[in-house]
């Protein structure tokens, strides 16, 4: 599973406020919240494959924009590095809730690991 992975690496990235799939109503921001939403399929006629892939969905949530970009960059930092070695797909995406006045951003890593 990658999801104890992500949460281990990332616990020292906004205070510790990562969450998977949703975060508790109240939480303070910034805080990220992250769940797969897809991946490769390495099997092959010969069965399932050792390695498995993870495209994971991160969505950091913060005060500002600039405090959302830094999360993010943070996110990416420490993922897509030596340990876990996460490759983004595409850029990260700005959000803004209208409602809530919340600034975020949105971006897919794609990971490798063995199960």
């Amino acid at each position: 599973m990658i999801e104890p992975l992500i949460t281990g690496a990332l616990a020292e990235v906004a205070d510790g406020r990562i969450f998977n799939a949703t975060a508790p109503a109240n939480t303070q921001r910034p805080y990220a919240i992250f769940q797969k939403v897809g991946g490769q399929d390495a099997s092959s006629l010969e069965g399932l494959a050792e390695r498995m892939n993870a495209r994971v969905q991160f969505v950091v949530w913060a005060e500002t924009a600039k405090e959302a970009a830094t999360v993010m960059r943070q996110v990416m930092t420490t993922l897509c590095g030596d340990e876990l070695k996460g490759v983004p797909i595409g850029a990260p995406v700005g959000l803004h809730e209208s409602d809530t006045n919340w600034y975020g951003e949105r971006l897919d890593i794609s990971f490798w690991f063995t199960a």
